[in-house]
């Protein structure tokens, strides 16, 4: 006997019970159903239900391997899809994230984490994309991987990472008659993008004005809940060779307002280790 709607051999069991399959199919009434075998032309013989249309076609179930590699091959091809939307996604990030170009081929797989301060913070980083925690502070020495650190988390989360001293000429540049943006305009972005990674705090000096743009950006991400890195050499009086402290203390860098934003939801590390840019400088020649 031949199957109706794929030419495939059948063999009706007879006596057999029988279960519920589908009552119509495009339209048309089913009048019987049964038990049997169907032959598929890549997989051989299976156990089918033969359903007899009321103009005598016969419809079999489909071969279940075949519906098993039919159903695996679109799995695959989704995530495919969903591969290349990652990629597209971090494209997009690099493009518009302000990463240095050193920075956009390398994944954490190119972290060194030689110290355990090392680790914690590419722990912290991570604990920020998963959205662990909201805010993240590196401070230590150069070279021992901040910038990267931060230029890694925009390329995953979107946002952008500026120095210092890029903001506070963009601020400055805003006070000028023909500026594109004005102070308001660049604080409101600054609050609002996905991640907001600012390298080199310190470099920049305390200014009143610096004071109170930066802590606008800080409160308005801090209430809207949005993540921030903040990466640098300070170091805390804790550690100062000054009595009382110094322009570098981080406590004396900002005002008690960010500070006490700082205190909540916020991982600091003070990174220890060897400077890797020398490291790799010295590789070159030696």
């Amino acid at each position: 006997m031949l199957c109706g709607n794929r030419g495939l051999t059948v063999e009706i069991i007879k006596g057999m019970p029988t279960f519920s399959f589908l009552k119509e199919i495009e339209g048309r009434e089913v009048v019987k159903e049964e038990k049997g075998f169907a032959i598929c032309n890549q997989h051989g013989k299976y156990d089918c239900i033969l359903q007899t249309l009321k103009n005598g076609e016969v419809i079999n179930s489909e071969c279940p391997e075949c519906v098993r590699e039919r159903e695996e091959a679109e799995k695959q091809k989704e995530q495919e899809r969903q591969k290349q939307k990652e990629r597209e996604r971090i494209a997009k990030n690099i493009q518009e994230g302000n990463i240095e170009i050193d920075y956009q081929g390398l994944t954490f797989d190119d972290y060194r984490a030689e110290t355990e301060q090392q680790k914690r913070a590419l722990e912290a980083v991570y604990n920020l994309i998963k959205g662990q925690k909201k805010k993240v502070v590196l401070l230590g020495e150069t070279g021992l991987g901040k910038t990267m650190l931060g230029s890694l988390a925009v390329k995953y989360m979107g946002g952008k990472i500026y120095r210092m001293y890029d903001i506070a000429t963009m601020i400055r540049q805003s006070y000028s008659y023909n500026a594109k943006k004005t102070e308001l305009e660049i604080v409101e972005e600054l609050s609002s993008i996905p991640l907001w990674v600012v390298d080199e705090i310190g470099k920049v000096g305390n200014s009143e004005a610096v004071r109170n743009w930066f802590s606008a950006i800080i409160d308005k991400r801090h209430t809207r809940k949005l993540p921030l890195i903040l990466a640098g050499n300070l170091h805390f009086k804790s550690t100062c060779k000054h009595q009382g402290g110094c322009s570098e203390c981080f406590e004396n860098y900002f005002g008690n307002d960010v500070l006490s934003r700082l205190s909540q939801d916020t991982t600091i590390v003070v990174m220890k280790g060897k400077d890797n840019r020398n490291l790799k400088n010295f590789d070159l020649y030696n």
